[in-house]
């Protein structure tokens, strides 16, 4: 039997979603990748197409943000391609802020063995209206004054 949720748009419309399945992660804000508009299964499909191609075809990725999407992603890129140069940057001396200390010494270790470079201490500064919701490709400047560092694709992950 076909599932469907009933979706309230804030401009006072309803839309059934049929959907497979279905993933309510609702955050504290809105954010990496994420509008307040339903997207049809094609317009999903081209956008994680067009970010699926900007990484495979990227040498250097860096992963901006030390949080668990930040770390997750930066982990399954390592994983994933072998071949690529993966940094991940976060602001603090270990990535993971507020998990158990033991949690985050061995995900560090388990990404220093995937190849992950980290960067501790790393906080970005940010273009005026940049949200962080998309690739970039410019060199990343540091509020904490670090030189910039340049990749072939910028993945942010970070906290708004």
């Amino acid at each position: 039997p076909a599932r469907t949720v009933t979706v309230d748009g804030a401009d006072g419309t309803t839309a059934s979603v049929p959907y497979d399945a279905l993933v309510i992660a609702t955050g504290v804000t809105n954010g990496f990748w994420r509008d307040d508009a339903v997207e049809s299964l094609a317009s999903v499909d081209a956008g994680l197409d067009r970010v699926a191609a900007a990484l495979a075809a990227a040498a250097t990725v860096a992963v901006v943000g030390g949080g668990a999407t930040g770390v997750s992603a930066a982990f399954n890129l390592a994983r994933r391609h072998p071949e690529k140069e993966v940094h991940l940057f976060f602001s603090g001396d270990e990535p993971l802020p507020g998990y158990h200390p033991d949690t985050r010494r061995r995900l560090a270790r388990q990404l220093g063995k995937a190849g992950v470079h980290l960067h501790a201490g790393h906080r970005a500064a940010l273009p005026d209206g940049f949200t962080g919701d998309e690739l970039t490709s410019d060199p990343v400047e540091w509020a904490t004054g670090q030189e910039p560092f340049a990749a072939d694709v910028v993945l942010w992950a970070i906290g708004r």
